[in-house]
């Protein structure tokens, strides 16, 4: 037996777990999502007891139909039974194996998923070859969450309208309709209504430098072109006579400005800007009703008064990405659009002193954000359904962060260091693109999401006051969950997760059980439990059977055992660590249903004094137990006397040497 010090084993075990992208053993599936048609076939394999199936034990290999739909085979849902024995006089049970491949949409899952194909490795080459495929369950991914319709975007283009009968002096005409062609012009057969705008009209491109520029523009109502306000002006700029800009309106580094009004203006083309104003105290746009590119406030220090009350669609072209609505004025304290339905872009916002945010008929955003407003106590989107971005509110004292109607977020979703919100109500969210992260949020004790039922990852961590919570319906979440350092989190439950990549449960110091995960089957990839002072075991996770990758399970000073009843296989497992903390409570190591596992360490542990792991019998890599004081000797000796192949390595000391077996 080759003999290896305890410090080599750890980063040995830390070699292999980074080094893995997965196994040859896949996870096990969950049940098919119920599409109304007949029972789906299933299989269940169990270990077979020394009797007239197999006189030395082995496998029993049960296929029937799953009537129920509850993901298990019963034993009233049992047609026909095979049994694999070994060899008379000794050999190995061949290994269950599972793979798993991408279904397309069709018979078997309406809207695509993963077939998971399931067998035993007769040959020992340890790949499921065709013909060992005993099974087939078929996961299936749900229904997507129903999207906002999308209507056609409505479109404005301004043409001159010469002297005639619809402006005897000329003037301007003003076309609306449909995109129908979604090519973002406004062709001539898509026009649906003109307004003639009859006076003075000025094609192209104006720039205003100074007063006499200023004043040349008394009047005019239609600027077919780009409008640019430039420094040195008066500090009250009023044109109440225009009416259309067609391309942008650009007021930049007008340091004198106080006061911007323009009390007719209904349309710019383009984007509408307002940088470097630090004297502008109120603007003025009671009539604006679309702005084809970005509206922008920037720099607008002493910015009080922003008159919006009209304004219905802003950036319809824009990229999801792309800030539709970029507004930072910290002396503004409320932010209304009443109008406003969409949004095409993003919707980006910051002011020291916001205390209102109101979008009450937002009904689609590209994104939106709403960073480093501490004085907000009211968010108010009563009937936003959709964000085809990020979703980020961040740094914001409201009491209550409630968006009922939204039912999709195309990117992340993140509420961070929302210190006044004791309630988040999201309670028709059913999608997360990105990930889902709840972080600091000091005062928080309600959390609303019955709906939501997919993020590829979510993460709850430093929540002071939440005591618990449950996301009913999330059954897939594809790569990671995390619940980190939740001072007075007692318990949680995620009852329809049932298969992740990446599990971690750490510093949950009041956290007493893992019940709410009594449907998780398998973690493909990496699992910690680490840090949880009042979890006394795991028995919680009653169906986790496979471990595709590493688990770790140090710093639960109030486990007393493991629990893991069903495991039957992982990659690498270390319970306690050399140098950085074991398990003090821990007294027995039970994983009764575990027959191979790559790599074990069992370290640190001070008060251990069993191994209960009837069934383990390959460890191909490294087995290191150490470093239990209590443990006897001759128990680590004995586990590894029952493994049927030589470990790699292998160290067994600094356990209790007089310390007796039975």
């Amino acid at each position: 037996m080759h003999q290896n010090r305890p410090s080599a084993f750890a980063p040995l075990l830390l070699t292999l777990a980074l080094a893995s992208g997965g196994c040859g053993s896949e996870p096990p599936a969950a049940p098919p999502a119920d599409d109304g048609g007949s029972p789906a076939p299933a299989v269940r394999i169990d270990d077979e007891p020394p009797g007239a199936n197999c006189p030395e034990g082995g496998r029993a290999i049960h296929k029937g139909e799953d009537d129920d739909g509850d993901g298990v085979l019963d034993p009233g849902e049992i047609d026909a039974t095979e049994y694999v024995c070994p060899e008379p006089g000794g050999g190995d049970l061949p290994e269950l194996l599972t793979t798993r491949a991408e279904e397309p949409r069709g018979e078997h899952c309406p809207h695509g998923g993963t077939a998971v194909r399931s067998g035993l490795d007769l040959d020992g080459d340890g790949a499921l070859d065709a013909q060992e495929v005993s099974g087939t369950t078929y996961v299936c991914a749900g229904a997507p969450p129903e999207e906002p319709e999308q209507t056609p975007e409505r479109l404005v283009r301004i043409d001159e309208e010469q002297a005639g009968p619809n402006c005897i002096a000329g003037g301007a005409a003003v076309h609306a309709g449909l995109d129908d062609n979604a090519d973002g012009t406004l062709d001539d057969e898509e026009i649906d209504h003109t307004d003639h705008v009859c006076g003075a009209s000025l094609v192209g491109d104006y720039a205003v430098t100074d007063l006499d520029d200023l004043r040349a523009l008394e009047g005019i109502r239609v600027i077919t072109g780009t409008l640019t306000l430039l420094p040195e002006l008066a500090t009250v700029v009023s044109l109440p006579d225009l009416v259309y800009v067609g391309g942008s309106f650009e007021v930049e580094h007008a340091y004198a400005l106080e006061r911007l009004e323009l009390p007719a203006l209904a349309q710019v083309g383009g984007d509408l800007s307002v940088i470097f104003a630090p004297a502008l105290r109120s603007l003025s746009l009671p009539s604006l009703a679309r702005v084809g590119g970005a509206l922008g406030l920037s720099w607008v220090d002493q910015l009080t008064a922003a008159e919006l009350p009209e304004l219905a669609e802003v950036g319809a072209r824009l990229e999801p990405r792309l800030d539709a609505i970029a507004i930072q004025a910290d002396e503004l304290a409320e932010l209304a659009m009443p109008s406003l339905r969409r949004s095409g872009g993003g919707i980006h916002l910051r002011g020291a002193a916001l205390e209102r945010v109101a979008f009450p008929a937002l009904i689609e955003a590209g994104r939106f954000e709403l960073r480093d407003s501490l004085a907000v106590q009211a968010l108010e989107f009563p009937v936003l359904e959709a964000v085809r971005g990020d979703l980020i509110v961040w740094g914001i004292a409201a009491a209550e962060i409630a968006l009922p109607r939204l039912l999709t977020v195309a990117g992340d979703l993140d509420v961070v260091d929302a210190q006044g919100a004791a309630r988040l109500s999201l309670p028709e969210l059913r999608g997360v693109g990105g990930t889902l992260v709840l972080a600091r949020c000091a005062q928080l004790t309600a959390l609303e999401l019955p709906r939501l039922a997919s993020a590829p990852r979510v993460i709850i961590r430093d929540q002071g006051r939440l005591t618990s919570f449950s996301l009913p319906a999330l059954a897939t979440v594809e790569e990671q969950v995390g619940i980190w350092y939740n001072p007075s989190l007692t318990d949680f439950s995620l009852p329809a997760l049932r298969q992740t990549e990446w599990l971690s449960l750490s510093g949950n110091p009041r956290l007493a059980g893992l019940g709410g995960l009594a449907q998780l089957e398998s973690v493909s990839r990496l699992m910690t439990v680490e840090d949880n002072l009042a979890l006394e075991d795991l028995s919680g996770l009653a169906a986790l059977s496979v471990l595709g990758g590493f688990l770790e399970i140090h710093g639960n000073h109030a486990m007393t055992r493991v629990g893991l009843a069903r495991l039957e296989r992982a990659k690498l497992i270390e319970i306690g660590r050399v140098g950085s903390g074991g398990n003090d409570r821990l007294g027995v190591v039970d994983m009764p249903a575990l027959r191979r596992v790559d790599g074990l360490g069992i370290s640190s542990n001070d008060r251990l004094t069993d191994l209960s792991l009837p069934s383990l019998t390959r460890i191909p890599g490294a087995l290191n137990i150490s470093m239990n004081p209590a443990l006897p000797q001759c128990e680590a000796e004995a586990l590894a006397a029952q493994l049927t192949g030589q470990a790699e390595q292998v160290y067994l000391g600094g356990n209790d040497d007089a310390g007796t077996c039975e």
